[in-house]
């Protein structure tokens, strides 16, 4: 029986995705090896498809692909993408699929996000130095000052992304970042799913909560600040399951 035309669009879709995956492999080996560093750029399209031997297309899916990993940026009217410095994009969106793939639940992500966070404020507390207390107390104030605010949850990242600085471990700060970044919207559309008076009540013990871990940080207390984390991260689990 003679393939259709729909058989042989089929085909050549998968014998292009194939090969756009070849190359993105490949340009992404080059860049973790660092041949191509941040602020590099790639060789053109045109070069690309005569040294691999693959076609525009095939080279343009493995660019997006890439520029959906975080490891460039594509400008117009430029030639060759930017490669980007590793940012927390590239860990989100590995994280991201995972998570969709496996199927994996609010109350699993909520728990990874307690381990995580419990380890920051004690590794901030064992790792104190004045540069970060004047940082956390800087986003503390901001907290406070925006109780009323829009940008009250903004405020409250800030204050947990100055505790992951203090851990001076650059990868925790990365994967912190990008697990906060994770959790944040489950956390802020159950936010808003509450009474006005329960938002008010929830933002003051917030700044209760982190005044708390604050004052343990700044005292070199982990055992203490930890268990101040534990208590501030499972009240918004108590949020989560209403409570």
């Amino acid at each position: 029986m003679a393939a259709t035309n729909d058989d042989i669009g089929i085909l050549t879709h998968k014998k292009t995705q194939r090969a756009s995956e070849e190359v993105y492999s490949r340009l992404r080996s080059q860049i973790l090896a660092g041949k191509f560093k941040p602020g590099d750029s790639l060789p053109s399209e045109r070069s690309m498809m005569d040294s691999l031997k693959r076609s525009r297309p095939t080279i343009r899916e493995a660019l997006r692909m890439l520029e959906r990993a975080g490891l460039i940026k594509s400008f117009h009217g430029r030639d060759g993408a930017v490669v980007l410095s590793p940012g927390v994009d590239s860990i989100v969106q590995p994280l991201e699929d995972i998570i969709s793939m496996r199927k994996t639940s609010e109350a699993e992500l909520l728990e990874v996000r307690e381990l995580v966070e419990i380890a920051v404020a004690q590794w901030a507390a064992l790792r104190y130095k004045d540069g970060d207390g004047e940082n956390l107390l800087r986003t503390l104030i901001a907290v406070r000052d925006a109780v009323d605010s829009d940008s009250f949850f903004e405020a409250d990242i800030r204050f947990h992304h100055a505790l992951a600085t203090a851990t001076q471990n650059s990868l925790c700060e990365a994967m912190h970042s990008a697990l906060f970044q994770l959790v944040f919207e489950i956390l802020t559309t159950n936010f808003f799913r509450l009474t006005f008076q329960r938002q008010g009540e929830l933002r003051q013990e917030i700044i209760h909560d982190h005044q708390a871990i604050y004052d343990a940080v700044i005292a070199g207390d982990a055992e203490a600040a930890g268990e101040r984390m534990r208590e501030h991260v499972r009240s918004f689990e108590a949020l989560i399951n209403g409570k």
